[in-house]
């Protein structure tokens, strides 16, 4: 793909039976008959400004996914679907609760005390 400077992150799951992870007590996954919990799953994002849309960005997200499941019950089609269906649902998510909101969550005033680091980010991801 046509990369051009932004910003990488990266992501990662617990494992199933972790217990603790990352200072943070993990219930244990349900019992109930048709349950588990998706251990470990890494994710990489890589988000970068817009060539087409001045105020957008293009993300690029490359993800590995531990299933239990054979391909032959669920197609890599249908599993596309679903992956897609939850990435929509996110993507909603963060326009709603973060990009509508952007005045209520103090961001305009953390940018101000912090003109050097979000110059920083500016400079990285419109070089």
């Amino acid at each position: 793909p046509d990369l051009r400077p932004g910003v990488l992150v990266l992501e990662s799951g617990p494992p199933v039976e972790s217990g603790t992870w990352e200072n943070w007590n993990v219930p244990r996954p349900s019992s109930k008959r048709g349950c588990y919990r998706l251990g470990a799953t890494k994710k990489v994002h890589y988000k970068m400004q817009s060539t087409t849309c001045e105020h957008c960005c293009d993300l690029v997200t490359v993800s590995t996914v531990g299933l239990p499941v054979p391909q032959w019950l669920l197609p890599i089609e249908k599993f596309k679907e679903i992956i897609a269906e939850k990435i929509r649902g996110s993507l909603k998510m963060l326009k709603g609760e973060l990009v509508d909101k952007f005045a209520d969550h103090g961001y305009e005033d953390r940018i101000r005390r912090y003109p050097e680091f979000y110059e920083a980010v500016r400079g990285v991801s419109h070089a």
